[in-house]
């Protein structure tokens, strides 16, 4: 069995008590490996063409060593990157504010929306969940195995939570429990499907392609790089002018890509129902929907410390971000009633969800 000791560490002024796991730590190790062989393997694009014996190099060459040794850095940097990453990654942390469960997305969980503290069975062990006021509950996979009987592996959890609870005042209890009792338990359903639950409260209306600066932002840079990839590789050859387009053709399309792909993921349709959010990429035909009862983390994100956003998180990680111009175009004032006292809802997302309807439209650049 897993003995894994809680580490406790000072962040911002705030104590935080980080659950070790040992799963990332093997995971950030295998990373690591895999990394390393795949560069050494990229090192096999040498071997493709034999050298020749006068010790100078065709095109084909040049670029076959170009990609061998690109490779090489980028495998073996990547590898390494993912594993000090991934293996400083803990289970989970607890602070004041909730509990945040790190699988292959992390998710934060208040307090407030977290009945108790209990163990699931998961493959050939036992490990610490939480049970949500939704019903759900929520395993914390990567932590590590305990005995069903055992309260002193699960009291760095339970302390906390009991500490809340004692100190939770008595209009927050109430509305939690009101709430949990007016709630449906949450079934889980398609998260993907072709066509929206039911009527359409709001809308975030369709913007247009990017600003120019946005567009330029992304395509310069592609475009610059490629140019003198192209350069590179061909510095001392003669090549005709069919060459010459064809390589400025090439890149010029994979900027066209790189902007395409950026649209599609700054830019995405929402729709709100009664009880219900749904979204989509621009490019996409399906559409994710979260019944407001399977959302557990209502939080907010700052871009540059310019504007606010709404993120809203199921039990697994997976949500959405919506932005502040959404917010203030209706969306916040479409949410409001449905998620007021909802008790996944973060203090700072309650403020921006009550300001926004407020504030006025606003152009995002």
């Amino acid at each position: 069995m897993e003995a894994c000791a809680a580490v406790t560490v000072t962040k911002q002024r705030s104590t935080v008590v980080r659950i070790p796991s040992r799963r990332w730590q093997l995971t950030g190790l295998a990373c690591g490996v895999a990394g390393i062989v795949a560069g050494i393997a990229s090192l096999l694009l040498l071997r493709v063409e034999t050298p020749p014996a006068g010790g100078q190099f065709s095109m084909t060459q040049d670029i076959l060593g170009f990609l061998a040794f690109t490779g090489l850095l980028g495998f073996v940097g990547a590898g390494l990157l993912a594993a000090v990453a991934l293996g400083r990654r803990p289970a989970a942390e607890v602070d004041r504010s909730g509990v945040k469960v790190f699988g292959w997305r992390a998710v934060r969980v208040p307090w407030p929306m977290i009945s108790e503290v209990t163990t699931v069975r998961d493959g050939k062990g036992i490990r610490p969940a939480l049970r949500l006021a939704n019903r759900q509950v929520l395993p914390l996979r990567f932590a590590a195995q305990v005995a069903s009987d055992d309260a002193e592996s699960l009291e760095v959890l339970d302390v906390p939570l009991l500490k809340y609870q004692r100190n939770e005042h008595a209009k927050a209890r109430e509305q939690r429990e009101r709430w949990a009792a007016n709630a449906r338990a949450y079934v889980p359903g398609p998260f993907v499907r072709r066509d929206l639950p039911g009527p359409v409260v709001f809308g975030v209306p369709r913007r247009r392609f990017p600003r120019s600066s946005r567009g330029v932002a992304v395509a310069v840079p592609v475009v610059l790089g490629g140019l003198k990839v192209v350069a590179a590789l061909t510095k001392g050859y003669s090549f005709d002018t069919g060459q010459l387009v064809l390589a400025c053709a090439v890149v010029a399309g994979a900027a066209a890509v790189a902007v395409t792909i950026a649209w599609a993921t700054w830019t995405s349709d929402i729709a709100i129902g009664e009880d219900w959010i749904g979204w989509r990429s621009r490019t996409g035909r399906h559409w994710r929907v979260l019944p407001f009862s399977g959302i557990v983390s209502i939080t907010t994100a700052t871009r540059k410390h310019l504007y606010h956003s709404l993120v809203i998180k199921r039990a697994d990680g997976r949500g959405l971000e919506i932005r502040e111009s959404a917010l203030r175009a209706g969306a916040a004032a479409a949410l409001l009633p449905s998620l007021a006292g909802h008790p996944g809802l973060d203090p700072a997302a309650n403020e921006v969800l009550t300001w926004a309807p407020t504030a006025g439209p606003v152009e995002e650049d």
